[in-house]
Protein backbone atom coordinates (compact mmCIF):
# COMPACT_ATOMS: atom_id res chain seq x y z
CA UNK A 1 0.00 0.00 0.00
CA UNK A 2 1.51 3.47 -1.23
CA UNK A 3 0.75 6.72 0.81
CA UNK A 4 0.78 10.39 -1.29
CA UNK A 5 3.07 12.54 1.80
CA UNK A 6 2.36 15.70 -0.82
CA UNK A 7 -0.14 17.03 1.60
CA UNK A 8 -2.16 18.73 -1.88
CA UNK A 9 -5.40 18.16 0.64
CA UNK A 10 -4.04 19.56 4.09
CA UNK A 11 -6.42 22.43 3.79
CA UNK A 12 -5.64 23.23 7.92
CA UNK A 13 -3.51 26.66 6.98
CA UNK A 14 -6.68 27.85 4.66
CA UNK A 15 -7.68 31.17 5.23
CA UNK A 16 -11.10 31.95 4.10
CA UNK A 17 -11.40 35.59 2.11
CA UNK A 18 -13.05 38.60 3.08
CA UNK A 19 -13.48 42.11 1.91
CA UNK A 20 -14.02 45.03 4.33
CA UNK A 21 -15.18 48.47 3.70
CA UNK A 22 -18.07 48.34 1.27
CA UNK A 23 -20.11 51.03 1.31
CA UNK A 24 -23.47 51.05 -0.10
CA UNK A 25 -26.29 54.46 -0.05
CA UNK A 26 -29.69 53.90 0.84
CA UNK A 27 -32.26 56.23 1.60
CA UNK A 28 -33.21 56.53 5.51
CA UNK A 29 -36.88 57.08 6.15
CA UNK A 30 -36.47 61.02 6.64
CA UNK A 31 -35.83 61.52 3.21
CA UNK A 32 -31.83 61.78 3.10
CA UNK A 33 -29.04 59.49 2.17
CA UNK A 34 -26.81 57.55 4.58
CA UNK A 35 -24.25 54.61 4.01
CA UNK A 36 -24.09 51.01 5.12
CA UNK A 37 -21.18 49.11 5.66
CA UNK A 38 -20.47 45.67 4.40
CA UNK A 39 -18.15 42.44 4.42
CA UNK A 40 -17.81 40.69 1.51
CA UNK A 41 -16.56 36.64 2.45
CA UNK A 42 -15.82 34.07 -0.17
CA UNK A 43 -18.79 31.80 -0.60
CA UNK A 44 -19.38 28.35 0.90
CA UNK A 45 -20.09 25.48 -0.67
CA UNK A 46 -23.47 25.65 -0.05
CA UNK A 47 -23.91 29.61 -1.62
CA UNK A 48 -22.00 27.80 -4.99
CA UNK A 49 -24.41 25.22 -5.26
CA UNK A 50 -27.44 27.55 -4.79
CA UNK A 51 -25.74 29.96 -7.57
CA UNK A 52 -25.37 27.35 -9.96
CA UNK A 53 -28.87 26.02 -9.68
CA UNK A 54 -30.03 29.41 -10.39
CA UNK A 55 -27.39 29.61 -13.60
CA UNK A 56 -29.29 26.25 -14.71
CA UNK A 57 -32.65 27.54 -14.20
CA UNK A 58 -31.95 30.35 -16.53
CA UNK A 59 -31.05 27.99 -19.78
CA UNK A 60 -34.43 26.81 -21.91
CA UNK A 61 -34.02 24.26 -23.93
CA UNK A 62 -35.15 23.14 -26.96
CA UNK A 63 -35.11 19.81 -28.89
CA UNK A 64 -32.86 18.75 -25.65
CA UNK A 65 -30.41 21.28 -26.57
CA UNK A 66 -30.00 24.74 -24.75
CA UNK A 67 -31.46 27.26 -26.69
CA UNK A 68 -32.01 30.82 -24.58
CA UNK A 69 -31.11 32.16 -21.20
CA UNK A 70 -33.65 33.45 -19.29
CA UNK A 71 -33.40 36.26 -16.01
CA UNK A 72 -29.44 35.99 -16.38
CA UNK A 73 -29.07 38.35 -13.54
CA UNK A 74 -30.81 36.26 -11.06
CA UNK A 75 -27.77 34.23 -10.28
CA UNK A 76 -25.35 36.70 -9.47
CA UNK A 77 -27.86 38.47 -7.08
CA UNK A 78 -28.31 35.07 -5.11
CA UNK A 79 -24.42 34.99 -5.00
CA UNK A 80 -24.16 38.25 -3.91
CA UNK A 81 -26.71 37.53 -1.21
CA UNK A 82 -24.57 34.40 0.06
CA UNK A 83 -21.42 36.64 0.04
CA UNK A 84 -22.48 39.48 1.61
CA UNK A 85 -22.78 40.75 5.12
CA UNK A 86 -24.17 43.87 6.57
CA UNK A 87 -22.27 45.57 9.47
CA UNK A 88 -24.07 47.23 11.70
CA UNK A 89 -23.81 47.61 15.53
CA UNK A 90 -25.89 46.74 18.37
CA UNK A 91 -25.63 47.27 22.15
CA UNK A 92 -22.03 48.64 21.39
CA UNK A 93 -21.00 45.35 19.72
CA UNK A 94 -20.45 45.20 16.17
CA UNK A 95 -22.10 42.10 14.63
CA UNK A 96 -22.68 41.01 11.02
CA UNK A 97 -26.04 40.09 8.84
CA UNK A 98 -27.08 38.51 5.93
CA UNK A 99 -28.28 40.84 3.47
CA UNK A 100 -31.59 39.51 1.45
CA UNK A 101 -32.80 39.34 -2.08
CA UNK A 102 -35.18 42.17 -1.54
CA UNK A 103 -33.04 44.63 -0.67
CA UNK A 104 -30.27 43.76 -3.25
CA UNK A 105 -32.41 44.17 -6.20
CA UNK A 106 -32.88 47.38 -4.57
CA UNK A 107 -29.68 48.46 -5.69
CA UNK A 108 -28.34 50.53 -8.22
CA UNK A 109 -26.47 47.69 -11.19
CA UNK A 110 -23.48 50.00 -11.26
CA UNK A 111 -23.44 48.64 -7.41
CA UNK A 112 -24.24 44.73 -7.88
CA UNK A 113 -22.18 44.35 -11.10
CA UNK A 114 -18.56 45.03 -9.27
CA UNK A 115 -19.75 43.30 -6.59
CA UNK A 116 -20.99 40.11 -8.40
CA UNK A 117 -18.11 40.01 -10.47
CA UNK A 118 -15.58 40.30 -7.01
CA UNK A 119 -18.04 37.67 -5.26
CA UNK A 120 -17.54 35.10 -8.12
CA UNK A 121 -13.55 36.03 -8.39
CA UNK A 122 -12.92 35.70 -4.25
CA UNK A 123 -14.98 31.90 -4.63
CA UNK A 124 -13.02 30.96 -7.45
CA UNK A 125 -16.59 30.58 -10.04
CA UNK A 126 -15.86 29.79 -13.57
CA UNK A 127 -12.00 30.20 -12.83
CA UNK A 128 -10.18 28.04 -15.32
CA UNK A 129 -6.51 27.33 -14.69
CA UNK A 130 -4.46 28.50 -17.37
CA UNK A 131 -0.56 28.65 -17.58
CA UNK A 132 -0.74 32.45 -17.08
CA UNK A 133 -2.60 31.92 -13.86
CA UNK A 134 -0.63 29.45 -12.33
CA UNK A 135 2.37 31.24 -13.21
CA UNK A 136 0.68 34.58 -11.39
CA UNK A 137 -0.38 32.05 -7.99
CA UNK A 138 3.03 30.99 -8.16
CA UNK A 139 5.11 34.55 -8.18
CA UNK A 140 2.13 35.58 -5.67
CA UNK A 141 3.35 32.71 -3.18
CA UNK A 142 6.95 33.40 -3.63
CA UNK A 143 6.89 36.85 -2.90
CA UNK A 144 5.16 36.01 0.26
CA UNK A 145 7.34 33.41 1.24
CA UNK A 146 10.11 35.38 0.49
CA UNK A 147 8.39 38.24 2.85
CA UNK A 148 8.26 35.46 5.63
CA UNK A 149 11.55 34.12 5.12
CA UNK A 150 13.20 37.46 5.10
CA UNK A 151 11.71 38.55 8.95
CA UNK A 152 8.21 40.15 6.84
CA UNK A 153 5.34 40.02 9.86
CA UNK A 154 4.48 36.89 10.18
CA UNK A 155 8.41 35.14 10.81
CA UNK A 156 7.73 33.92 13.73
CA UNK A 157 11.60 33.51 14.60
CA UNK A 158 12.67 30.65 12.22
CA UNK A 159 16.29 29.97 11.73
CA UNK A 160 17.75 30.01 7.98
CA UNK A 161 17.55 25.89 7.96
CA UNK A 162 14.10 25.85 8.35
CA UNK A 163 14.18 28.47 5.50
CA UNK A 164 15.93 26.50 3.26
CA UNK A 165 13.81 23.85 3.99
CA UNK A 166 10.53 25.66 2.99
CA UNK A 167 12.01 27.08 -0.15
CA UNK A 168 13.36 23.61 -1.23
CA UNK A 169 9.55 22.22 -0.77
CA UNK A 170 8.24 25.15 -2.22
CA UNK A 171 10.21 24.58 -5.29
CA UNK A 172 9.33 21.08 -5.13
CA UNK A 173 5.43 21.57 -4.59
CA UNK A 174 3.33 20.64 -7.30
CA UNK A 175 0.10 20.66 -5.21
CA UNK A 176 -1.79 24.14 -6.50
CA UNK A 177 -5.12 24.38 -5.35
CA UNK A 178 -7.35 24.86 -7.87
CA UNK A 179 -10.66 26.52 -9.15
CA UNK A 180 -13.83 25.16 -9.69
CA UNK A 181 -14.89 25.36 -13.38
CA UNK A 182 -18.11 26.55 -14.12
Amino acid sequence: MSTNNDNEFDFSDLTPIAISGIKVPYDKPDGTVGVKDYIMREATEGVVIQYESSSARQIKFKDGKPSALQGTGEAGIVLLTGCLFEIYQHKGETKERPVILEEVRGWLHRITEPLIEKAKQISRIGVKDTPESLRKQINVLQNKLKTLTKGGPANDGEDEEDKDEEDTEAKNSSGAMTGRSA
